[in-house]
């Protein structure tokens, strides 16, 4: 007996902790978007739930057992914690569900572990108060649009709580305005009509052109809350009633984005978002270049004419199923620069982008290099200076190394003055060679006069040279004179 109470203890410890960590970390859980609020009371009977003026949605509901006074505080080990029947949650849910405040009695006997059959001790609810902009009926009697951004939004059936009035058939589309996001689906309430030979009312929820989840007529009370993933960011919601008979639904869907913008709206539009872009447009003054398909996130390329500037490089298939707008810009050379000794006017006035003409004047006595320049596809001007008239060779071009040219007869100046200058250079050296056989003639002559022999009549001078004895006429012949070069003819013909 000890064994099996151990084992019942520690199986309601662990199954609590379980529970407790599905409701508060279960990914995509309606606890991650919308406040879940917590009811903890030792009264079973006549428990209170208000939201104001907000609609309930219950989570769970949780019956538990303690031996002794109710402290309304749960004891691991000596308490037990069962599920409500599906009789607990069908009436809870009938009780509460999409109304703004009830009152639960839940004042029943159930098997608690090994304490065996016993009165319920308190209770623990688990809910929340969804806000009633958030909630669409689906009838399809006007045409409806509506968006919430990261709050879920939420169906239910035409006059919900209470049962469908007439007959219904209702389509409405539900859009995630974000490519990378899907929808989660959350149902909080279900129970649709079967007469006992079939469903009379379903909801069904296609993407694609497939139905990928029906709610039927199947039995929701076995359990409270679900949570599905519906893998898509666009789905159709379709709801098909008898006349007026009992079903209830109370469903939420929510982006997998939580900041994601949501449209519900009825009835059904086509999808608008992460669509093919079809084909590229035309491009004014360019062209767009595609780089793969034309589904969302395909890109092409801008490419523009000469002398445009383009104001992005690549395009891209939006989520809202468009191309993105690239465009072609002229080229802007702006106002022409001022130029030295000369104007620069304008042809067409204020036109300065790619192919203007602009007219170049050039002052008195200059020549402009051209008389008209254009806006370059560079976005800048042609070069053009004026030359003064007197800097022009006989093309009318500037001469290389720029300023004053040098003028022809100046060039035969400088020839000249070399020749004068080689001759000049010629006769001083040849005078001064002759003087070297001019001197002892002179020199002669004189002692003749004198009657003094000369340096050539001389013997050996004490600087160890030794000259022949030579007359006066002989220094005139060539080569007397030991080393000495011949006299110019006119010299040696001298008596």
């Amino acid at each position: 007996m000890t064994n099996y109470y151990s084992s019942c203890v520690v199986s309601c410890f662990i199954v609590t902790i379980v529970v407790f960590m599905l409701i508060t970390s279960t990914t995509g859980s309606l606890s991650g978007r919308e406040t879940l609020r917590n009811l903890t009371t030792c009264s079973t009977d006549n428990i209170v739930i208000d939201c104001g003026s907000d609609k309930i949605a219950i989570e769970k509901v949780e019956l538990l057992y303690k031996a002794g006074a109710c402290d309304g505080v749960y004891d691991a080990v000596n308490d037990c914690m069962i599920d409500p029947t599906d009789g607990d949650r069908r009436a809870t849910l009938r009780e509460c569900s999409g109304k703004t405040s009830c009152m639960l009695n839940l004042q029943v006997t159930r098997e608690f572990c090994t304490s065996g059959i016993n009165q319920v001790t308190y209770i623990h609810v688990q809910y929340y108060c969804i806000s009633s902009s958030n909630i669409v009926a689906l009838d399809c009697s006007t045409t409806s649009r509506t968006s919430t951004t990261g709050a879920p939004l939420y169906l239910t059936n035409p006059n919900y709580p209470s049962k469908t009035p007439g007959s219904v058939s209702c389509n409405c589309s539900v859009e995630v305005q974000d490519c990378s996001s899907q929808l989660y689906q959350y149902t909080l309430d279900q129970d649709l009509y079967d007469d006992g030979s079939s469903c009379q009312q379903t909801v069904t929820f296609d993407a694609d052109g497939s139905t990928i989840k029906t709610l039927a007529c199947e039995s929701f009370y076995s359990s409270f809350a679900l949570t599905e993933s519906l893998s898509d960011n666009f789905v159709t919601v379709t709801y098909g009633s008898s006349s007026n008979i009992d079903g209830y639904f109370f469903i939420g869907l929510a982006a997998t984005v939580s900041s994601a913008t949501m449209t519900l709206t009825c009835q059904a539009q086509t999808e608008t978002w992460c669509i093919d872009c079809g084909s590229l447009p035309s491009l004014s003054n360019g062209n767009y270049a595609p780089t793969g398909g034309s589904s969302y996130g395909s890109t092409a390329n801008v490419n523009c004419n000469t002398g445009y500037d383009r104001n992005t490089t690549v395009i891209s298939c939006m989520e809202e199923g468009v191309w993105g707008a690239g465009s072609c810009t002229i080229k802007d050379c702006g106002t022409p620069s001022s130029i030295n000794n000369g104007t620069i006017q304008l042809i067409s006035s204020g036109v300065t982008t790619y192919g203007a003409l602009a007219s170049v004047v050039c002052d008195s006595g200059f020549t402009a290099s051209a008389n008209q320049i254009s806006c370059l596809s560079t976005g800048s001007w042609q070069s053009v200076s004026c030359q003064s008239e007197d800097n022009q060779d006989n093309t009318g071009t500037v001469k290389n190394g720029g300023g004053a040219g040098f003028p022809e007869w100046g060039y035969a100046l400088i020839v000249i003055f070399v020749l004068l200058l080689v001759v000049g250079i010629v006769v001083i050296y040849l005078c001064c060679r002759g003087n070297r056989g001019i001197a002892p003639l002179r020199e002669a002559e004189n002692s003749k006069k004198n009657n003094a022999p000369t340096d050539v009549e001389k013997g050996p001078e004490s600087n160890g040279l030794t000259r022949n004895k030579l007359s006066p006429l002989d220094v005139y012949k060539p080569g007397a004179i030991t080393g000495q070069p011949p006299l110019p003819p006119i010299l040696s013909q001298k008596t």
